[in-house]
């Protein structure tokens, strides 16, 4: 007798699994964001010569990557995603930075030191934002 009852829970649970449509969201979206976003910065660092500082605008990760509960000073633009592939925060012999307007994430730096040197006001960039200037 247990051994039918055992045996009929697990076909209505396989049956009932099988027609319930369930899947795993894999998150193609933030996914392809991602992927996409690094590919950018690896290309506009790419255009600029070995030896410089590339700023490039730091810009705001989409509500689907961050949710609602983690604001730009909790994990800030783009540098946030760059300081996964470079920590060191040099790609291809080229010193990266992110330009951030907003004062409060520039804070960062007290919370995480690696991603926090990534971050640099609009003063300290050149005046095209997305430029380069030479090694100091």
């Amino acid at each position: 007798m247990r051994a039918f009852a055992l045996a009929a829970a697990t076909i209505i649970g396989v049956v009932g699994f099988a027609r319930s449509g369930f899947a795993i969201d894999d998150h193609r979206a933030v996914r392809t964001f991602v992927e996409t976003a690094l590919a950018q910065i690896r290309a506009d660092v790419a255009t600029q010569p070995p030896g410089t500082t590339v700023y490039l605008e730091n810009g705001v990760l989409p509500f689907t990557l961050t949710g609602p509960m983690i604001n730009q000073a909790m994990l800030p633009g783009r540098a946030a995603l760059f300081v996964l592939v470079a920590p060191s925060g040099v790609l291809d012999g080229r010193r990266v930075r992110f330009v951030e307007p907003d004062p409060n994430v520039l804070l960062y730096q007290d919370r995480a030191p690696k991603l926090g040197a990534l971050l640099v006001p609009p003063w300290e960039a050149t005046p095209a934002g997305r430029a380069v200037a030479p090694e100091r």
